[in-house]
């Protein structure tokens, strides 16, 4: 949540195709081939992804995911194609339009319609999270739209946005289940398709990646907790007992949003803020677990615009619902940093800011 405020979405009219258009068959590389350029003894090297200890399947899984985001940015479909069961479902949490792939082959076709359309894709794994046959994967993607797969003619414009999986495995470590949450404003705002005033321009890199498998210890159970009765203090307006999960100067970022909010002060005055802007607020944690000093938690919120949202008529008594990926660091007890990732484009169409049959819903 928190955005309201600075969400005053003023959607310039689409007059294109959808982002998440579905091909019948595999797309073709209409993208411009790229030089492959053979690294220098002495270019720059990512850093050594930071790993919390955690148990040997864990460990194992974690390589697996690596393995599979290495396949989707090198576009080697057949390793790609063999990191999902043959009965798997995946999709977008709250895309619009919605789109659910029930085999491999939809798969590969509705990911090479996305990354074959940018030139010199990246994606980059920055954090990976397991616990038993749970994951958390969060990559930045990359290019410049230089290809028509997307249903959208070129824009030549790049982009750079965090996109988020919660994965379930089978015992063979393969994707029975997969849950993305991408944020559509954000791809449409950086390609020049869709003006947003707060969506980013573009990402800066993690300055460390992150792996960590579930340890099963105490403090984690105790981390679930503190993060529940927050939620449940902000759903209910207290917002004094919301805020005091969160250290001194911790950073809290809705992904939809360029700019984080800074130390326990600013939160709770965005948290509030927020929901003054509604009512009948109502909210649900669908699944929370932990990974070392982190907490994954997938929640649903849902209330009704109390007074029309800045710069817009009719949006008063608009009901809205928003599914949320939210990402907690610990130190100490306490929150250093908070990510949620959730679609932005789903809370404009419920409060009618756009029309749902304009990008494709």
């Amino acid at each position: 949540m928190m955005r309201i405020e600075r969400l005053g979405l003023l959607f310039a009219p689409l007059a294109l195709a959808a982002a998440c258009k579905k091909e019948k068959e595999e797309p073709r590389v209409d993208a411009p081939k790229v030089a492959e350029v053979e690294p220098t003894r002495n270019a720059p090297q990512p850093p050594e992804p930071k790993r919390e200890s955690g148990d040997q399947g864990g460990t194992k899984l974690i390589a697996r995911i690596e393995t599979c985001w290495g396949a989707f940015g090198a576009w080697d479909k057949e390793t790609f194609r063999s990191c999902f069961a043959d009965a798997t479902e995946v999709g977008t949490v709250d895309g619009i339009p919605p789109n659910t792939m029930k085999s491999p082959q939809e798969v590969v076709v509705q990911a090479g319609s996305f990354r074959n359309a940018f030139a010199d894709f990246k994606a980059d794994l920055v954090l990976v999270l397991v616990n038993g046959s749970k994951v958390v994967a969060l990559g930045l993607l990359s290019g410049t739209h230089e290809g028509g797969s997307l249903g959208i003619p070129p824009t030549h414009k790049p982009m750079s946005l965090y996109y988020a999986q919660v994965i379930e495995v089978d015992d063979q470590q393969r994707f029975v289940r997969e849950r993305d949450y991408l944020d559509q404003t954000t791809l449409l705002h950086q390609l020049g398709v869709q003006k947003s005033q707060v969506a980013p321009a573009s990402e800066q890199p993690w300055p460390e990646r992150v792996r960590a498998a579930a340890r099963n210890a105490g403090a984690e159970q105790t981390n679930i907790e503190t993060f529940k009765a927050s939620f449940e203090a902000r759903i209910k307006g207290d917002f004094n007992a919301a805020a005091e999960q969160y250290a001194d100067d911790a950073v809290f970022r809705y992904a939809p949003e360029a700019e984080p909010y800074t130390g326990r002060a600013e939160i709770a005055k965005a948290t509030r803020d927020d929901s003054s802007q509604n009512t009948a607020l109502e909210g649900a944690v669908r699944d929370a677990w932990a990974a070392g000093n982190w907490v994954v938690a997938e929640t649903t919120v849902k209330g009704k615009i109390a007074r029309p949202l800045a710069g817009t008529k009719g949006t008063k008594g608009k009901k809205w619902e928003e599914n949320s990926l939210e990402l907690l660091e610990f130190a100490g007890g306490k929150v250093k940093r908070h990510l949620v990732f959730a679609n932005s484009l789903k809370f404009a169409v419920d409060v009618g800011l756009i029309d749902a049959a304009s990008v494709g819903g």
